[in-house]
């Protein structure tokens, strides 16, 4: 007998540029909760959110971030972070930077 799944999983692969104190007081707590419980709607159902990739000018935070619970991630750095991230397949990405460097 063929079973069929009625709530498929599905996967958003996210993308962070920055990882000072925004992404510490905003996004961070979002992607432990994402990790662990996904992201559920009834209309969709169940959706895994992988923070896939980051973008940083030096890529030091996010080396020692990668073993958080929500890792692990691609590390990109440098004054071509962002292409490099976006290079990676991401579905979205999130803005953690100051003001005057979106």
């Amino acid at each position: 007998m063929n079973v069929v799944n009625p709530t498929p999983s599905r996967r958003l692969r996210v993308g962070m540029a920055g990882l000072g104190m925004i992404f510490d007081e905003t996004y961070r707590p979002v992607f432990e909760r994402l990790h662990a419980d996904g992201l559920y709607h009834r209309d969709f159902g169940l959706v895994e959110v992988e923070l896939a990739a980051v973008a940083s000018r030096t890529g030091a935070r996010a080396e020692r971030l990668r073993q958080a619970p929500f890792g692990p991630f691609v590390n990109c750095a440098g004054p071509d972070a962002i292409t490099q991230m976006l290079a990676h397949g991401v579905d979205a990405v999130c803005i953690a930077t100051p003001d005057d460097r979106h």
